[in-house]
């Protein structure tokens, strides 16, 4: 498949698509079959897939696979909720021609030999593949590949696009790139963007959020193939800089821990606490919100001094939650492979399939909690003492303030009522059995979704927001699908492959109209 090989140094294609994730791979394929006789895919690195093989699911709405099990939501529905919890700060048509789309795509995928069924989870919008739902994202790409290869795509990896050609006129033209020492330059009459995010490369991140001090923020696609490639050929090209970065900041813990301890300081249980020792959200907020859930703790940890945070839990909490196992949320089981993937794909190593699970019970962890918070004790992580004095002394907040928290925070327990932000009952457990503990958070930042802006025909837009001729982009690099945080889970992976679908289409169609 692999066409690095006896290539000219200059040749032709109908369309160039750059990045072969989990957006390139769909453009490739939809343009081949839209009637482009030549498609071309650029990888930088040796395998394909790149962050499109981590994700546990895809979202989707009216899909087959939804009405194949009488989940009746509608796009209409879900398109006024993302509007809503999106400020109305994005492009909506090009929500609407996503969310209209997500069906078609399904059984685009479907056809091609994927079964999903829908998760269990509030909303039931998150497709996984059938049988085994943690690697749907994998399980999305081998098939998007075996799609490239029936349909005569022409893949070259280890090839790095470096510049997109324009005209005399603005229009997009082709791209010049490199495959080792050798130079390629492919003459296109279309181009589809499909790099990914900026998190990789920190001079964009500083410029995007200028006020930010990552040196104690975790950035989970911090990792070498996500280096804003893309943006800096569509600004050299004319783009416009006016584009909308999208956080999905997901502290407490920041992934710095070791997961299970970093699951438990997300986990309802809890209080949260800033460093003066005050209370300052309801905990529940991670775990059980219906969407936008992880984005909406983070964004209220930014707002704490330093921000940082401490979840606090009693001794009793802890052994109740260990003997009862409870599986709060799926993403507690997802985190520790997370890990495992990117590791893999930082190193480089080709996972096709992916490790094996390490854990089939997803409160499996639980029974190792308890030495996974001594471990952190030892880092200076998490602080076990017999009193509240020793805790505030670590966190160096006043005793008298933390102490007061708790006291406040146990008589809601005993009323049933949590007077300052209203968590739930049910998780209204007081602190009183010493041990205690504390788990130090900082923040931590998923991704930084955006900064090519593009249309709803998913054309990249130049200064006067205006298409740029030939120029396409699509999934997580791009700006306009987000407001300023996530609405629903797995709309990255969804957006992804739905942008570069549609990419893929509306770019063959332009070479198809050619004199």
């Amino acid at each position: 498949m692999d066409s690095n090989i006896l290539t000219p140094a200059e040749f032709s294609a109908d369309v160039v698509v750059i990045g072969g994730g989990a957006s390139g791979l769909p453009a490739a394929v939809r343009a081949a079959e839209s009637g482009a006789k030549k498609v071309v895919l650029l990888e930088k690195r040796k395998m394909l897939g790149g962050m499109g093989r981590i994700p546990a699911g895809l979202f989707a709405v009216e899909s087959p696979a939804q009405k194949r099990l009488g989940i009746h939501h509608t796009a209409d529905e879900l398109f006024k909720i993302h509007m809503t919890q999106s400020v109305w700060m994005c492009d909506a048509r090009l929500v609407r021609t996503w969310f209209s789309g997500t069906a078609e795509l399904v059984g685009w995928l479907e056809e091609k030999g994927m079964v999903f069924s829908v998760a269990d989870e509030p909303l039931k919008l998150v497709h996984q593949a059938q049988g085994n739902p943690l690697r749907t994202g994998n399980a999305i790409i081998n098939i998007l590949v075996e799609a490239c290869e029936k349909n005569g795509v022409q893949v070259f990896t280890e090839t790095r696009a470096r510049k997109l050609m324009v005209d005399a006129d603005g229009n997009v033209i082709g791209v010049v790139a490199t495959h080792k020492d050798k130079e390629l330059k492919i003459n296109a009459p279309s181009v589809i963007i499909a790099t990914g995010p900026i998190s990789g490369n920190m001079d964009l991140m500083h410029r995007f959020y200028p006020n930010v001090d990552f040196e104690n923020i975790k950035i989970i696609t911090n990792l070498p193939q996500n280096t804003g490639d893309g943006l800096i050929m569509a600004e050299e090209a004319g783009a416009t800089k006016e584009a909308l970065i999208s956080s999905l900041w997901i502290g407490p813990g920041n992934h710095k821990m070791n997961m299970s301890a970093t699951n438990v300081a997300r986990r309802p249980h809890m209080i949260w606490v800033n460093s003066d020792g005050m209370r300052f959200a309801d905990e529940t907020l991670f775990t059980s919100h219906p969407y936008g859930f992880s984005w909406l703790a983070g964004f209220t940890q930014d707002l704490q001094p330093g921000k940082v945070s401490y979840a606090l839990m009693d001794h009793k909490i802890l052994r109740d939650m260990i003997e009862k196992g409870e599986n709060i949320y799926d993403m507690e089981r997802l985190a520790s492979e997370l890990v495992d993937d990117e590791e893999a794909m930082a190193s480089g190593i080709d996972r096709k399939t992916g490790p094996e699970l390490r854990e089939k019970n997803p409160t499996a962890w639980l029974s190792k909690l308890e030495d996974a918070i001594e471990s952190e004790a030892k880092k200076g992580n998490v602080k076990i003492a017999g009193a509240w004095e020793e805790i505030a002394d670590w966190m160096g907040a006043d005793t008298a303030v933390l102490q007061a928290t708790i006291e406040q925070y146990n008589s809601y327990c005993k009323d049933g009522h949590d007077a300052d932000f209203l968590k739930p009952q049910e998780w209204l457990l007081p602190l009183s059995t010493a041990p205690y503990y504390a788990f130090k958070g900082g923040q931590g930042l998923d991704a930084a979704f955006g900064g090519i802006r593009i249309n709803y025909r998913m054309q990249v837009l130049n200064e006067q927001l205006k298409p740029i001729g030939g120029l396409y982009a699509a999934g997580a690099g791009t700006s306009g699908w987000l407001g300023p945080g996530f609405t629903f889970g797995c709309g990255a992976m969804g957006f992804s492959v739905f942008s570069g679908y549609a990419a893929g289409r509306n770019a063959a169609e332009k070479t198809s109209s050619r004199p």
